[in-house]
């Protein structure tokens, strides 16, 4: 389990350029605080929807977006999926923040399909 921040830096150049590139998260479950700034509505997170097209994650204020990861698909024998994300660069007047919360079990837990 850790708490990690990321600074995506203003950028009017390479829109659609990949800043965080394609992923499923590890562990269990990811919670994210996306920057909801005044006037800040930029989106840049993207998921992978079941037709295989990226869509924008919206920046909704005071929200949470979960993740689910690979851990908890294991462990609930794929009946929640993991998250297939990537960060893309979007036209921003201002940098983005970002922080997020992996959740793990302890190290010592055996994870097995429930």
């Amino acid at each position: 389990t850790n708490l990690m921040s990321a600074k995506y830096f203003k950028s009017a150049d390479a829109l659609g350029i990949q800043r965080k590139g394609a992923h499923t998260d590890a562990g269990a479950m990811t919670i994210l605080l996306q920057d909801h700034s005044p006037g800040f509505r930029a989106p840049g997170l993207q998921v992978l929807s079941t037709t295989d097209k990226w869509m924008d994650v919206p920046v909704i204020p005071n929200a949470f977006v979960i993740n689910i990861g690979d851990m908890m698909m294991r462990w609930t024998n794929d009946t929640f999926l993991s998250s297939m994300h990537q960060v893309v660069n979007v036209n921003m007047d201002h940098d983005r923040h970002s922080v997020m919360f992996f959740s793990n079990p302890n190290p010592d837990l055996v994870i097995e399909c429930l």
